[in-house]
């Protein structure tokens, strides 16, 4: 009954009901309008999208390149102050020379007592001593041994210290302040003379290596190697080792026998060079491996330096190791 009263009402009330249904109808429409929009505006976001993709695409390709050449600008800035502070320490280096002139002159007729003592050992004994104590890395350093020898043939510029080695003058020039008195030159190779010693007397020299020289040294010569050094104690004033010291089998033992020799007051002077993070070198243990086919270690700074604290005061350093890989030290002894 409430129904169709209702109904009749509205009936009775057509203004009203056209009203309500315009604007319902208006409504509607409007939102079917703003649906539209939103769903073309929906559609078209895989289209923008893909566009603002490119464009990040695009971006990232652009900052790559301005990365990329920051960093070849940075990298040949490093090369560039390196090749600098290289020269600089060339140059002074090639300055030590002067120094000689300032200082008491080696009397080259003056003799010396730098004979090896009687009845030293052979290398053939050496070898065998060598062989007792550090046997499984023994065999791999002896064959090493052989592979250097064949390198060296011909004494060629790039492996042994001859005129027009760049380095082995440099070393000369750093060794000026230490080059007096009695001389003994570890790893003294097959060239008759090594550059870095040329200009001290020959008969105030001695040297000791297992390869045998292409023509006879005017000094005085051991074949031999530096863990058994056939020599009086506290007989030289300088040591020097250039480019041999990553060749030793037993580095211990051939720092012990250094010290033995060397006088209180003299000088180890070592030219090397270092490889970052290079394994601390063990010959006694049984894992023993060569680093590569002419070594069976690398030095690595650190544990070089460490292991030289131990029976050596350092006293000077020049690194050229940026340009070159190469380090010059002076010890004395502790």
């Amino acid at each position: 009954m409430n129904l169709a009263r209702n109904m009749t009402r509205l009936l009775h009330m057509p203004g009203k009901l056209e009203v309500f249904s315009t604007g319902t109808k208006e409504e509607i429409d409007s939102l079917r309008k703003q649906f539209g929009e939103f769903k073309d505006e929906f559609e078209s976001l895989p289209h923008k999208m893909a566009e603002l993709k490119d464009d990040i695409d695009a971006a990232k390709m652009e900052l790559t390149g301005l990365t990329q050449i920051l960093e070849n600008v940075e990298a040949r800035a490093a090369v560039q102050m390196a090749q600098q502070s290289a020269s600089i320490l060339r140059a002074v280096l090639r300055q030590r020379s002067a120094m000689r002139l300032a200082m008491p002159a080696t009397d080259p007729d003056a003799a010396q007592l730098i004979s090896p003592v009687e009845g030293h050992k052979s290398l053939a004994e050496c070898y065998e001593l060598l062989s007792r104590e550090a046997p499984i890395a023994y065999e791999i350093w002896r064959r090493l041994v052989d592979v250097n020898e064949a390198t060296y043939e011909g004494c060629p510029v790039h492996s042994c210290s001859v005129a027009g080695h760049e380095m082995a003058e440099l070393f000369a020039c750093f060794l000026v302040p230490y080059l007096t008195g009695t001389v003994l030159d570890i790893g003294c190779g097959p060239q008759p003379f090594p550059v870095y010693l040329r200009e001290h007397p020959p008969n105030h020299i001695a040297g000791i290596d297992p390869l045998l020289p292409v023509d006879p040294h005017p000094f005085t010569f051991v074949q031999g190697i530096c863990e058994f050094l056939p020599w009086e104690d506290n007989l030289f004033d300088l040591v020097s080792i250039a480019t041999s010291f990553d060749h030793v089998l037993l580095i211990d033992r051939a720092l012990d026998e250094i010290h033995r020799v060397l006088k209180p007051t003299g000088h180890l002077v070592i030219w090397t060079s270092f490889v970052s993070g290079a394994a601390v070198y063990d010959p006694y243990g049984s894992d023993v491996a060569p680093v590569d086919e002419y070594h069976l270690f690398h030095f690595d700074r650190g544990w070089f330096e460490e292991l030289m604290s131990k029976r050596y005061v350092q006293r000077e350093m020049i690194s050229l190791a940026e340009t070159s890989g190469s380090c010059f030290y002076s010890f004395q002894p502790a």
